[in-house]
Order: C-alpha cells, then structure tokens, then sequence
C-alpha cells in the first residue's frame, strides 16, 4: 500500500513560539492552545480571550477557517481541534495549522483520521525531548498516512463522526448555559442583594414570584463586611466547611486500577468538571479523601501563571468506570458542617470575583501555584437564612442534575465515538449506501 505525508494533501502552516496576551473584557477572538485541544474538538473554555489587536497580529500568517485544524505539536504531543468558523481563533503557543486540501482529502475524515489510536500512537514515536515530549514542525510535515479511500467514502466517514461530535458539543452548549442562569441568580440575590434593594424601595423584585420575595427582607443592616440584608450574618467560611486534602502518590501507583485519582485535570479553567482529568490509581488512601458523585472539589494548585485553575470548583459527575474516587493532593473536598450551606450554594460562591480575590491575594509560588490553608477558611461571606438558601437550591438544583446528565451523555457518545472510529478509518465496518448517496 502506497503512503503519503500530511504535506501531500494538506498545507502546513507553523506556530507562534510565545504566548498571546489576554485581554480584558469583551474579546474580539481567542487563542487556541494546546490546553484547548483536550480529545476531540476545541474547548473554548479553555482558550486565552484576545483583543483585536492581538488577534490580527497572531494570525497574520494565516486567518483560521471552517475545516481547518489545529494540531499540538507538545504538552501533550497530539491534540487536535477542528474549526467551525462560527468564531474567531489563532493560533497560540506549540500548535501548528493543518489546512487540507479538499480536492484529495475530506477536512472532517482528516481530522478523525490523525485522531486514531494508530496516528496518535505514531506521533509519539516521533516525538522527541526527556522532560516534555514534542514533535518538530518538519515532522509534522512529513507526517506518513496509508492511502486514502475514495473522496466519498471520506466524507461518508467525516459526517458520521462529526454528527456524534456536534451532538456533544450541542449537549455543552446547554449545560454552558444552565450554569450561566444560576451564576446570574445567585450574583443577584447573594452578591448585589437585588431583592432586598427592590423590597427596599417598596417594589416587587423583577422576575421573582410573591412567596418568594416574602423570604428576603426590605432593608439592610451594617456589619465588619458593609451593609448587608436584615438578618442575615457575617460569617468566615470555616465556620460553614470542612476542607479535606488529597492523597499524594508515586507515580508506580498509577496503575490499572477500578479507582482513580480526581486530579489537576478534572477542572475547567473558570470551575466545572472534567471527565477525562482522571488517573487510574492503585495505592493507599483515607476514607475520607473518597469522592463521590455530586461532592463539591475545589483546585488547591495551579500550574498556569494566570490563575486560571487554582481555587475554582468543580462538583464531580457519576462515573461508571470506576468504583471508587479519590482526591489527589491537588485536589480539596468540601463539606458541609451543617445544613446552613448546600454544596450547590458554595459551589456558585466559589465562581464569584470576591472569592477569586480572595483565592489570588493567598496563592503563592513560581512555577505552580499553591493556594495557602487559611485561603477557604478566612473568606468572610455574608450567610442568608436558611430559607433563601433552600429556595435557591429549588431553582439550581434541576439546572445541576441536568448539567450532570447533560455531561454523562457526553461521556457515552465519547465511549460510541472512539468505538466507531478505528473500525471506520480501518474499513472493518463498511459505510451504508445510503450514506454515500446523501
């Protein structure tokens, strides 16, 4: 069988060797980096927004299109996104552009092809470097590939795959958007007190049903942190929580094991949770230092300069290919004291600016940041009653259990993806006429 390299069929466009600004506010476009191409697609969550001017400047040797795809050439070797067009991208630091050329090769069948456990597995047997792997632009270029099939059976392939892969990104897109609704209704009900300065005025709170605004009050009170609402009371965090710490572990313990570490990797930049951040493991732990379906973690360390990660939340969806979960020692689990907070509610405080200051001003080091012991527990917080808290759980509560379904469907279609996907490319499952016809 013939071969051919990826410069056959696709132009290969190099990288930026430094990192884009980011910048504040409203961005013009994002920065694609080798973080954001975790698996299949690109997560935007975790792209640098940039300004216009940094956009312009950082794809000035060529604007990303729909079809295009970006390939991370370290850390780690391998990690491909597929453009959309639907938003503004360039390239960030150690990615490289592949644009194929649509006369010999389907962009989406690319895509999954160099997504294959053989492509992967050989890029890494070219890859080079001791304490971190990475793989020359010329190599790249010379990237070898068995013969293409026919431009239709390509494409046949492409759809099916990109379906499963928009379906995924759809079913993000609404748990992306759950989260927003309950992050805007608890900034205005915990934060910027809405309906107590509604009630204050002698006004119905917008949006908001009698019985419930009947729990807040119509006035405030002062207190250590300001005026806050009639009642309600200054508190630290450590009053309302217990912060456990995770296991540290050796490298030999990561393992073939039914339990696995929650890990650095299993949050999101900006909080939320990661399917794919955890790492079988076979040694020792706690049992409390067991993490289970719904419990509420929070980043202790961060290895971004920026802070992206390190203090940011995460409340851990069920998974069914381990039987037990444990923190890592990068990983903090908290719980409750009492009834008088829900992991829900803490976990929406945890996204909020005041906690992020917080976080910032106790987090320390140089090349990994380290989040100091009296970060949580010295946050001083306003508590509500115990009844706004429950009617806040009431609205959050179903928006949570659907972002947790939403994300264990995403799971199966994974599972179904990379199923199809080595049994396609190889032909081992033949493509419907039908298919080919469309």
């Amino acid at each position: 069988m013939s071969q051919l390299t990826l410069s056959d069929i696709a132009q290969i466009v190099d990288c930026e060797h430094k990192t884009a600004p980011s910048t504040i506010g409203e961005p013009f476009g994002y920065s694609v980096g080798t973080r954001a191409l975790n698996g299949h697609g690109i997560n935007l969550s975790e792209c640098k927004p940039v300004s216009q001017e940094t956009y312009l400047a950082w794809s000035r040797r060529a604007e990303l299109v729909q079809g295009d795809i970006i390939f991370a050439r370290e850390a780690p070797v391998g990690g491909l996104g597929l453009v959309n067009g639907k938003t503004r991208l360039c390239l960030g630091q150690r990615t490289v552009l592949i644009r194929p050329n649509p006369n010999v090769v389907d962009s989406n069948y690319l895509y999954y092809l160099l997504s294959s456990e053989k492509c992967q597995r050989q890029m890494i047997e070219m890859s080079t470097g001791t304490t971190v792997l990475h793989i020359n632009v010329a190599d790249v270029r010379n990237f070898k590939l068995d013969e293409l099939p026919r431009i239709e059976i390509q494409r046949a392939i492409g759809k099916v795959l990109f379906q499963i892969e928009q379906k995924i990104e759809v079913n993000q897109q609404i748990a992306s958007t759950l989260e927003q609704i309950a992050k805007t209704i608890f900034k205005s009900w915990f934060v910027d007190f809405d309906p107590v300065h509604a009630k204050a005025r002698g006004e119905q709170p917008v949006g908001m049903d009698a019985d419930t605004a009947a729990l807040f009050p119509d006035s405030f009170e002062d207190s250590e942190l300001g005026p806050i609402p009639s009642g309600w009371k200054p508190e630290l965090l450590g009053s309302l929580v217990e912060l456990t710490k995770g296991k540290s572990y050796k490298s030999i313990e990561l393992e073939p094991s039914d339990v696995a570490l929650v890990t650095l990797k299993s949050f999101k930049r900006g909080g939320g949770y990661r399917h794919d951040g955890l790492k079988a493991y076979s040694g020792k732990f706690k049992e409390s230092q067991v993490i289970r379906s719904g419990d509420l973690i929070v980043a202790m360390t961060d290895v971004t300069q920026a802070a992206d990660v390190v203090g940011k939340p995460a409340i851990v969806a069920s998974t069914g290919k381990y039987s037990e979960l444990v923190a890592s020692l990068d990983v903090g689990i908290i719980r409750p004291k009492s009834q008088s907070v829900t992991k829900n509610f803490l976990y929406f405080l945890f996204l909020t600016t005041e906690f992020d200051a917080q976080v910032r001003a106790h987090a320390s080091g140089t090349t990994v940041l380290h989040l100091g012991a009296d970060a949580i527990p010295s946050f001083p917080m306003c508590l509500p009653s115990q009844e706004v808290i429950n009617a806040f759980s009431e609205i959050v509560n179903p928006c949570i259990a659907q972002i947790d379904s939403l994300s264990q469907q995403n799971s199966n279609l994974v599972e179904i993806r990379d199923a199809l996907l080595p049994r396609l490319i190889s032909g081992e499952l033949e493509i419907p006429a039908e298919l080919l016809e469309a």
